[in-house]
């Protein structure tokens, strides 16, 4: 199985990247900043998953930057 995560350098996507690792039958790949910034990219990285953990987001700023940013990210994905 391919295991997908994003916001693998934060807190939440760091562990689940670190524990899945330890898994024999887990494939993990990760996304970072530069593939949402890139629809080809984001489109090669959903390509190879068998599910998605999703992580990424902004968890500073007002609450309405932080309610847009972060639909947008998970809109895109």
């Amino acid at each position: 199985m391919v295991v997908g995560i994003t916001g693998s350098q934060g807190l939440l996507g760091w562990h689940a990247a670190t524990f899945l690792k330890t898994l024999l039958d887990v494939q993990v790949v990760l996304a970072n900043r530069s593939t949402f910034k890139s629809q080809a990219l984001l489109e090669h990285f959903v390509s190879f998953c068998d599910v998605i953990f999703h992580f990424a987001g902004m968890n500073r700023g007002s609450d309405i930057e932080v309610a847009r940013t972060n639909i947008a990210l998970t809109q895109s994905l």
